[in-house]
C-alpha cells in the first residue's frame, strides 16, 4: 500500500515532546540524526514504543485516528489498544480532519529491564541502551536499528549499513554481530562487523 506521509521528522518530534511514554526515532531518520548528516531522502517518519505503553499511546494520541497494521495493505480502522495483540506491532497516525497520513508507531517488546527482538526473544538488550539522547529526544540505538533493517536488506537497508558502520562504536557492532549470529547465522553483514 502507497502511503504519502505528511509530517516532517521535526513535526513529529513536537508532537510527541512530552508525552508520558518512551519513543525513539527509528528507522532511516534515526541513523542519519546519528551521524548528524541526512545521507538520503526519507518517505516517513518511523517512531518506536514499547508495547507496555500500548494504553499511554492511544490516550495520548486520542485526537488522531490510529491503525493497526494487521497483514499486507490491511488496516484495523479506528484501532484501540486489544487489537494490538502480538505479532502485530504497527500503528499508522492519521490525521481525523484531513485524512492525512502522519507518521507510523513501531512496538516493541520488553521486559522490565530488556528490549526483546520481536523476531528472537533470545536477542536482547538492556532498556537503558535502547536510545540515545539528542537535543531533547531519543534516537533507537543503531545497532538495533540495523538489526531490525538486516531482515531482507533492500538497497536502501544496504545503503544505511554502509552508511552507518564507519561511525558505529566497537560496542555497537559486537553487539549487532552477536546478534546476527543468534538471528541470521551466515547473514553478509557479519563478516563487515
Amino acid at each position: 500500500m502507497k502511503v504519502d506521509w505528511q509530517l516532517s521528522l521535526k513535526d513529529v518530534i513536537g508532537l510527541l515532546v512530552g508525552a508520558p511514554f518512551d519513543w525513539y526515532v527509528c528507522g532511516g531518520w534515526a541513523l542519519d540524526e546519528f551521524i548528524c548528516h541526512t545521507t538520503r531522502s526519507h518517505a516517513d517518519v518511523d517512531i518506536a514504543v514499547l508495547r507496555k505503553d500500548v494504553k499511554a499511546i492511544f490516550s495520548y494520541l486520542n485526537q488522531y485516528e490510529l491503525q493497526v497494521v494487521s497483514g499486507p495493505d490491511e488496516l484495523i480502522a479506528n484501532a484501540s489498544p486489544p487489537d494490538l495483540k502480538s505479532p502485530r506491532h504497527a500503528i499508522w497516525v492519521k490525521n481525523k480532519s484531513n485524512g492525512n497520513w502522519l507518521f507510523e508507531l513501531l512496538l516493541n517488546d520488553s521486559t522490565d529491564t530488556n528490549w526483546l527482538y520481536r523476531r528472537n526473544y533470545n536477542c536482547t538488550l538492556p532498556l537503558d541502551r535502547l536510545g540515545i539522547q539528542r537535543n531533547g529526544y531519543k534516537l533507537l540505538a543503531p545497532e538495533v536499528v540495523l538489526l531490525y533493517k538486516s531482515k531482507n536488506p533492500r538497497p536502501v537497508d544496504q545503503k544505511d549499513f554502509s552508511n552507518i558502520l564507519p561511525s558505529l562504536p566497537q560496542s555497537s557492532r559486537q553487539w549487532l554481530k552477536k546478534a546476527l549470529q543468534l538471528t541470521t547465522p551466515g547473514h553478509p553483514w557479519i563478516a563487515q562487523l
